[in-house]
This record gives structure tokens, C-alpha cells and sequence, in this order.
């Protein structure tokens, strides 16, 4: 964990003795209860893995043929959460595989999107930026113009969360 990541600890007034903060936004219930809210920052969990979503992002921004692009997290009960990316192409030649190809070379295999959209525009917020609360919530965002890459884990241990999930 970063220094900036550390706050002081207010239970213990030892020297040295911090509180890591984990990029999780809470808010206390009156019941005492932590409600979770979101994070601070892109990271998911999908499959048992850690996942920030902008190293994805950055890997699509590598083919020259994207304009914007955006990856969001599809919450599923089984596996966490799906990865689906959205991209709005520069330029006509621009296909769905292209895309799986340049992820597949710069992210881990976990990481590659299992769904690709190409959009003639994404969603923005009312200041400007790409708004993924409503990109990872709309009403059906698997449709039959996406490339789904199945997954399989490099190594398949019965123990693995991902096991389950292959069979």
C-alpha cells in the first residue's frame, strides 16, 4: 500500500501505527452498519481476480481505430461480475476481433473483455465524462452485435473459484 493510501490510526495514538485506506466508499447506517456504496477508484472483482478496469481501457486506446472507449463491470451472482466493454470506433474498419486481438497481447487473459459493443456514441455524464453507471445498467448490454470470448483459466484446479464456472 501507498503512503497515501495510510491514514492515521484514531484508536492508538502509537507512532507508526496507520489505518490502510482500501478505496472502498462506505456510509454509516443509523443501526451502526457500514452500507457499501462503491469505490474510489475502477477495481472489480471478477472470478476471483482483482481487476482495474483502465488498464483494460488503455489496452483498447492502443488501436489506433478507437476513438473512446469505456469498460464497465456487469454485476453477475455467480463469477462477480462480467467484463463488457463499450467502443465507438474512428474509423469504419475498426471489428470487434481486432479488438479482442490488441486486448488479448496487453492485458491478462482474465482481463480481455468477454463482450465488445460498438457504439456510434457512450453515455456521458452532464460534465462531460463517460458515464459507466449507465453503460453497466442498461436494460440488455449483451446483444448480437458483441464477440464473447469464453473463458478459461490457465490452470483449472478443482479448488479454483473458476471451476465452477467452466464445467
Amino acid at each position: 500500500a501507498s503512503a497515501a493510501a495510510c491514514l492515521p490510526n484514531p484508536l492508538t495514538r502509537a507512532s507508526g501505527d496507520g489505518m490502510y485506506r482500501p478505496g472502498d466508499i462506505v456510509k454509516l447506517l443509523p443501526s451502526g452498519d457500514y452500507q457499501y456504496v462503491g469505490r474510489r477508484d475502477k477495481m472489480v472483482k471478477s472470478r476471483g481476480y482483482r481487476i482495474e478496469l483502465g488498464e483494460i481501457e488503455t489496452a483498447l486506446y492502443a488501436h489506433p481505430g478507437v476513438k473512446e472507449a469505456a469498460v464497465v463491470a456487469v454485476p453477475d451472482e455467480r463469477i462477480g461480475a462480467r467484463l463488457m466493454a463499450y467502443v465507438v470506433p474512428g474509423d469504419s474498419a475498426l471489428t470487434q476481433s481486432a479488438l479482442m486481438k490488441v486486448c488479448s497481447e496487453r492485458v491478462l487473459r482474465y482481463m480481455v473483455p468477454e463482450r465488445i459493443e460498438m457504439c456510434s456514441q457512450l453515455h456521458k455524464t452532464s460534465t462531460g465524462t463517460i458515464d459507466s453507471t449507465t453503460l453497466a445498467t442498461q436494460s440488455n448490454p449483451f446483444t448480437a452485435q458483441t464477440a464473447v470470448v469464453p473463458f478459461v483459466p490457465d490452470i483449472l484446479h478443482p479448488h479454483h473459484a473458476a471451476f465452477r464456472y467452466v464445467q
